[in-house]
């Protein structure tokens, strides 16, 4: 592929990706969770995905290769170990544009309340697509595969165009909601929950109120490495500069949403919370801000945020479409998936992969019709695959240490442990219930990888390097006990109470990324790996 994309377009396409149906419907979630603590989530969650992304920014400089994720992972820790966890990345995108059109006709139910259905109980409130909104989002992710089709330039030069104007709507929102009805007194409601609590809500409301699904987006950057000019300048930047707009921008909305709601809203608490209770005008939370800027009368604001609710979903969903075709591809040149995905059209889109992903992504709006169900999903499988990178990173250092690093990480001993123990403990924050959920789609890959090797003719079929991966089957055994036994706040038994399982879970870390690192390829495949690598990106660098 050809190094068309300039930094700014990097960065915008991580903003583009992080700005999306988070900031509209994660600060209901998180409220709902947390209370008033919930804006510490924000900030907590902006710190730890920045730690995470250092690890990234080196390797992305390091190896500026198309679906990152799936490559630098072949290279440190060999075939299967690559498979498992691009499976789980693969499924985990899959799933993101489906959200994000559900982000979108939510808030549209608005105006058009037959696109959702609203079921009420005893515990909450919740809120799906009804069939019509069905059909909508089939047509609205049929078009963004199209815009897709239509190259990658084309897709990032739409959607710097689209971020401008994401960037702009969350400001104005959170500036006018916080000038027009500011309540001390609901900030304040922190100090009415004991600091246990409120420790464990923050924690919970990363994953499951879509704190972390909505910084995960820096990762689409990385995924465009192979068709980035000047990558190794380009990919830091845009990474470390495009969360740190986000979590500036994350924190002033949670901030605006929790001190600009009316206190006779809150008289039950925030966990009852919904605004379907209001007596005044018909409100209800498919559209949280749009809700609470109707109650205070803000009409043109909210005709603004409704404008915002098509485009800022709309345009993290066409940037995931745009990645993951990049993941499909990366594991073709694996040798995992078919080899009809490295097929380029005219404007040197992979069409065909665009295509399969649309399909599965059509298959998900069936079982997950809800935002929040969907989310947590998405998080519990990236945090999971994504575990993988700091692992890659130490050992590459080994294995390749004359390979050129424009960017080093500092001390990257110390915070490769540290990114993989915050990885490990957002996966256990989801819950045994998401963490389970995961768990089959990864069965799901594994039957789908036992039949791709009977069908593959034997010069075609790629090393497993199976004898690399007993970790990792002990990781993800171990990961997945440890969320069944863990406390109730996080779906699990309570055999291990809160505090022992954050301490069993940070020995259980630590003893795994030692074990890794010590299964990882020989230096000499891994250096032959990436000399190969070197070779064509060169040629590809020639050739634009």
């Amino acid at each position: 592929m050809k190094r068309v994309v300039n930094w700014l377009s990097l960065l915008f396409v991580s903003v583009g990706a992080m700005i999306g149906s988070g900031w509209m419907l994660g600060p209901l979630h998180a409220a709902k969770i947390a209370g008033a603590a919930s804006i510490f989530s924000w900030v907590v969650g902006g710190f730890i995905v920045m730690i995470i992304a250092l690890v990234f920014a080196e390797l992305s400089a390091m190896l500026p290769v198309t679906g990152g994720i799936a490559r630098y992972t072949q290279f440190s820790h060999g075939g299967f170990v690559s498979f498992v966890m691009t499976w789980v990345t693969w499924v985990a995108y899959i799933l993101i544009p489906p959200a994000e059109v559900q982000a979108l006709l939510q808030y549209s139910a608005n105006y058009y309340p037959v696109l959702v259905t609203t079921t009420k109980t005893a515990a909450q409130v919740t809120t799906h697509l009804s069939s019509i909104g069905i059909i909508a989002a089939i047509i609205l992710l049929i078009l963004m595969s199209y815009i897709n089709i239509l190259g990658i330039r084309f897709a990032t030069e739409f959607n710097k165009y689209l971020v401008y104007f994401k960037l702009a709507v969350p400001l104005l929102v959170a500036v006018v909601l916080m000038n027009t009805n500011f309540h001390l007194e609901n900030l304040q409601q922190i100090s009415d929950v004991n600091l246990t609590d409120n420790i464990k809500n923050i924690l919970k409301a990363l994953p499951l109120a879509g704190i972390i699904f909505s910084y995960f987006g820096f990762r689409h950057s990385v995924e465009l490495g192979g068709e980035a000019k000047n990558p190794q300048v380009a990919l830091p930047l845009a990474l470390l500069g495009s969360i740190t707009i986000c979590m500036v921008i994350y924190t002033l909305v949670q901030t605006a949403f929790v001190a600009s709601m009316p206190p006779e809203l809150l008289i039950n608490g925030w966990e009852n919370f919904s605004f379907s209770n209001y007596t005044g005008i018909q409100v209800n939370d498919s559209g949280p801000f749009v809700a609470i800027a109707s109650i205070l009368g803000l009409g043109l604001l909210v005709k603004i945020i409704f404008l915002d609710a098509l485009f800022s979903p709309f345009g993290s969903a066409l940037m995931v479409v745009t990645t993951n075709a990049r993941i499909n591809y990366a594991m073709s040149v694996n040798g995992y998936f078919p080899k009809f995905f490295l097929k380029l059209n005219s404007k040197d889109a992979p069409y065909l992969a665009i295509a399969v992903n649309l399909f599965f992504g059509l298959f998900m709006l069936i079982p997950f019709p809800g935002w929040q169900e969907m989310v947590s999903l998405i998080i519990a499988a990236l945090v999971v695959s994504h575990a993988i990178a700091p692992i890659s990173l130490y050992t590459l250092r080994h294995q390749v240490p004359k390979q050129p690093r424009p960017f080093m990480l500092p001390c990257y001993g110390l915070i490769c442990r540290v990114v993989f123990l915050f990885l490990n403990f957002i996966a256990y924050w989801t819950g045994w219930h998401t963490l389970s959920t995961m768990f089959l789609a990864l069965l799901a890959g594994l039957f789908y990888l036992l039949v791709h090797r009977i069908i593959q003719g034997g010069n075609d079929k790629p090393l497993l390097n199976f004898n690399k991966s007993l970790w990792l089957w002990v990781y993800l055994a171990g990961l997945a006990l440890i969320s069944y036994s863990g406390d109730v706040t996080f779906g699990g038994q309570g055999y291990i109470p809160f505090g022992y399982d954050l301490l069993v879970l940070f020995i259980f870390t630590l003893i795994i990324f030692q074990w890794s690192i010590k299964e990882c390829l020989p230096s000499e495949l891994a250096a032959l790996q990436i000399k190969k690598e070197n070779e064509v990106r060169l040629a590809s660098n020639l050739g634009s």
